[in-house]
């Protein structure tokens, strides 16, 4: 039951035609041991009956990809950050702290930068490709478009 005491109280009240304040409510709910809980995840479903057949083609295309001497990239969209004078976690060495808006509201924003990763794996190299469009199939592949014209093709 995912209820405040306030609204056990109510329900309490509406149903019962009980009346308790929501402190009674917790000792009486503390005394029968009921508490606050977060979610636990312990329930496994099933797996799909193909589950492992994607997995299996693509660890053979990467095999086949090792074997004829071609590139083989993991990608990956990042986190979206809004352009302008915003905070961003940690510090740097400076004289003076640099000025940042008290709050993070995209109408001050200059725009949106989408960062995309490509991580070359046969070369234990990563790539950032960044873009102010939406997060669209079109944008991934024009990035890695950018990779292959900039990097994969002279390897």
């Amino acid at each position: 039951m995912r209820q405040s005491l306030q609204k056990l109280r109510a329900a309490l009240e509406r149903t019962a035609k009980h009346r308790i304040c929501c402190e009674t409510l917790r000792r009486l709910l503390k005394k029968r041991r009921v508490t606050l809980k977060s979610n636990v995840k312990r329930l496994h479903p099933k797996p799909h009956p193909d589950r492992d057949k994607q997995f299996k083609y693509l660890t053979n295309q990467r095999k086949q990809f090792e074997r004829e001497g071609l590139p083989i990239i993991s990608v990956d969209t990042k986190k979206k950050e809004l352009v302008g004078h915003f905070a961003s976690a940690g510090k740097q060495w400076c004289h003076k702290a640099t000025d940042v808006f008290t709050h993070d509201f995209p109408s001050y924003a200059d725009g949106k930068a989408v960062p995309y990763g490509i991580y070359d794996v046969t070369l234990n190299r990563g790539y950032v490709a960044v873009g102010n469009s939406a997060d669209t199939p079109e944008f991934a592949v024009d990035a890695i478009v950018w990779w292959w014209q900039s990097f994969g093709a002279s390897v």
